[in-house]
């Protein structure tokens, strides 16, 4: 059930707006640490729909050219990135976030979307 909502989210492009709940917290080239917004509402998401959409997503960002590592601290709201600079730039984090319509983040977009694909074949 939640694949099927998350497969819509990302269809329609709304993934995007829930971006706005995510914040970079630190960055140096090749690591960048996000928080989510604590006061975010999860949606009517249960406990287990939250940790079900945090393993979902740290399996797509674990598959993502260029991510090197991933850290996922759930009760901090926290991630920790390691990636490539050479194939993700920099500034694609940041541009992401801020819905910026640049080179970097579409290149990040297409990396994601990439990973996307492969998570959702992965459980058929």
């Amino acid at each position: 059930m939640l694949d099927s909502r998350l497969l819509a989210l990302w269809q329609s492009g709304q993934w995007q707006a829930g971006l706005a709940a995510v914040r970079i917290a630190h960055q140096v080239p090749g690591r960048v640490r996000l928080k989510l917004d604590t006061t975010l509402s999860l949606a009517g998401l249960s406990s287990d729909e939250w940790l079900e959409c945090i393993n979902l997503l740290t399996q797509l960002l674990e598959r993502t050219l260029g991510v090197r590592s991933v850290r996922v601290n759930p009760l901090a709201r926290s991630c920790v990135l390691e990636y490539d600079p050479k194939i993700i730039p920099s500034e694609a984090w940041g541009d992401l976030l801020a819905s910026k319509d640049s080179t970097a983040a579409q290149l990040l977009i297409t990396h994601l979307y990439d990973s996307y694909q492969e998570v959702v074949h992965a459980k058929l």
